[in-house]
């Protein structure tokens, strides 16, 4: 799985290459994996919602060791909300730095144990993340235009946890900081608005964004 970043991506209908496309669709099934984890954990912070979602990049990455960079390229998870995530799994032996350096720079693998949590967690995001990365052009197009009218039809639903997923995103515009008279958050991954009210007093309780 090659590791690149969707930061520019803004939809599928604007003119985009294919690479920004499978780059795009690793960031959409990272989302869609975190909002499953979400649901099925209530009682978990972020933070371990983010470790559940490293868990499965780094099983789906075939084994390959990632740094903190790769990670934040695939997840678009905040990197001080990932630094916190590696910390929680090194605590608990699901991975381990493989080459030191800064915390950019450093390289995680999976422990044995961590690879069975993650086997245990994972069902479809593997082969969707190689889908990603070895489908046909039209064929990962296709797929990304569909799962992001997905999320966007689970949002209008109030279907998906935003407070507890969008919160560490990258991509995510709380409201007290989007300029604007909007009430809501944005989200510049599908470039709409968000129901998600965020105010500084609440951010300096969650150090996450």
């Amino acid at each position: 799985m090659q590791c690149s970043s969707p930061e520019s991506f803004r939809s599928t209908e604007q003119s985009h290459t294919i690479q920004e496309h499978r780059s795009a669709l690793r960031t959409t099934l990272s989302k869609i994996t975190l909002y499953n984890f979400a649901a099925a954990h209530q009682f978990d912070t972020p933070i371990e919602l983010a470790g559940r979602l490293i868990l499965c990049v780094l099983l789906a990455n075939d084994g390959r060791p990632l740094s903190r960079i790769a990670l934040h390229q695939v997840t678009m998870i905040n990197p001080l909300t990932i630094d916190s995530a590696l910390i929680h799994l090194g605590q608990h032996d699901e991975v381990r730095p493989l080459i030191l350096g800064t915390s950019e720079e450093t390289v995680h693998e999976l422990t044995e144990q961590g690879k069975a949590t993650a086997l245990s967690s994972d069902s479809w995001t593997t082969s969707f993340y190689q889908f990603a990365e070895y489908g046909s052009d039209d064929g990962v197009r296709d797929l990304l235009a569909q799962l992001q009218q997905r999320i966007r039809s689970l949002i209008t639903a109030n279907a998906i946890p935003l407070l507890r997923t969008c919160i560490a995103c990258d991509f995510f515009l709380p409201a007290a900081r989007n300029h604007s008279h909007l009430l809501s958050g944005h989200c510049h991954f599908l470039n709409i608005p968000l129901p998600v009210h965020i105010t500084p007093a609440a951010e300096a309780e969650n150090p996450v964004p």
